[in-house]
């Protein structure tokens, strides 16, 4: 039976974070991945902008609100993209990112640790808790068994799958407050630019198509995000259509019927829109891209007041700036913002769960409610929260 110190479950933003920190930290580390490969939704969903790196004060210019690895990965991606800045969006910086630049710079990241090691195509089968402790994990890792010792775990898995099987509580997902999205690149053939007005006429068009039962409802749940050099649009489509009150749907038949609606949005694209024709080319499948699931009920539950009050814990472990940002079913989007120019903290308990001291949450799992989980789940917080997860499991390790 092998042993590691630390045990990272989930490859996406946090636990990329939570495993590179936790090798740094000489710990021996295992990453495990239930996909083929790492970096989770910022990958498999075409991301083009990452969100939450940057804090605006009124009359300056947008600073990285990070020290640590946060800010080590946004300078490494934009140095990969030839990118100088953020992107102003409404009363927010982003950072612009190349679909497939994320996974350059983790793969990177994650190779120049000898201290850890990744597995891929894994499933957990179960999780072994004796008194307080996590001592083992047993897994499935491509039709081999495994069975492995650890010293920390840290659920970066955004779903809490961990917490789950440990028979911890876990707060439900709420798909209808947090309607998943589907993103898919629109390439033109010989390339074009596409100006903010540009996209605004193709919105009102549309909208009109829908109107006149051209195009089907929901697809004006629709936005643009130019890729790093404005020759690609990245299209996000909100999927609120396919809700209802106290109504749930299967992932598979939310799968099918997102990319057909994507399909006919594309068709009228190709059909309507200068600069693309018969030549342009789009993804055939998305994934669907949720954006909350189940999350741990930690020692402290971070709320949505703690987010737009900027809120200080004395056992502060993280920071977010990011508005929290929600996309109902039937109300549609919903934002609400902080200060311009502040931040609010994450406590160490927020991280941490009861009745197992050696369990730690990391990225979209953390202990939060509905509201301040749409504040934190974005990629610059999830990578915070990781490295902090990592620091703490370090920490109980050396006591």
């Amino acid at each position: 039976m092998s042993h590691y110190d630390v045990i990272v479950v989930g490859a996406g933003s946090a636990g990329i974070a939570a495993a590179v920190c936790s090798a740094r930290n000489g710990c021996k580390t295992l990453l495990l991945e239930k996909d083929s490969v790492h970096g989770g939704l910022a990958v498999r969903g075409n991301i083009p902008t990452i969100c939450g790196f940057f804090i605006k004060s009124t009359g300056s210019a947008p600073q990285f609100l990070y020290d640590g690895f946060p800010t080590e990965f946004a300078l490494k991606l934009m140095k990969h993209d030839s990118v100088t800045g953020p992107l102003k969006m409404g009363r927010v910086h982003v950072l612009p990112c190349r679909p497939g630049t994320f996974q350059k710079v983790s793969t990177e990241l994650l190779a120049a640790e000898k201290n850890l090691q990744i597995l891929y195509h894994v499933k957990i089968s179960k999780v072994h808790v004796d008194g307080n402790r996590i001592q083992q994990i047993d897994l499935v890792e491509k039709g081999v068994r495994h069975c492995i010792e650890t010293g920390a775990v840290i659920d970066s898995t955004g779903e809490a799958v961990v917490c789950h099987m440990a028979g911890l509580t876990t707060f439900p997902e709420n798909e209808f407050s947090h309607v998943p999205a589907i993103l898919f690149s629109m390439e033109p053939k010989h390339g074009t630019f596409f100006s903010r007005s540009k996209m605004m006429n193709i919105l009102v068009r549309i909208k009109r198509a829908v109107d006149s039962g051209a195009l089907p409802q929901g697809a004006e749940a629709v936005s643009f995000i130019p890729e790093v050099g404005g020759d690609a649009l990245i299209v996000k489509l909100n999927l609120g259509i396919f809700f209802g009150p106290n109504q749930r749907i299967d992932v598979k038949d939310l799968e099918k019927k997102a990319n057909t609606l994507k399909r006919e949005l594309a068709a009228f694209l190709l059909k309507n829109v200068e600069g693309f024709d018969q030549g342009s080319s789009f993804s055939e499948i998305s994934p669907v891209l949720k954006r909350a699931g189940k999350r741990a009920k930690g020692l402290y539950v971070l709320t949505g007041k703690d987010v737009l009050t900027e809120a200080r814990f004395r056992d502060a472990a993280a920071r977010g700036c990011w508005p929290v940002e929600k996309y109902h079913f039937s109300r549609g989007f919903q934002i609400s913002y902080p200060l311009d120019g502040t931040y609010y903290e994450i406590p160490e308990r927020s991280l941490t769960v009861p009745g197992v001291e050696n369990l730690f949450v990391a990225g979209k799992c953390i202990s939060a409610d509905d509201d301040a989980i749409a504040s934190v789940r974005v990629i610059g917080c999830c990578l915070a929260t990781g490295e902090s997860a990592a620091r703490l499991a370090h920490q109980m390790l050396c006591h």
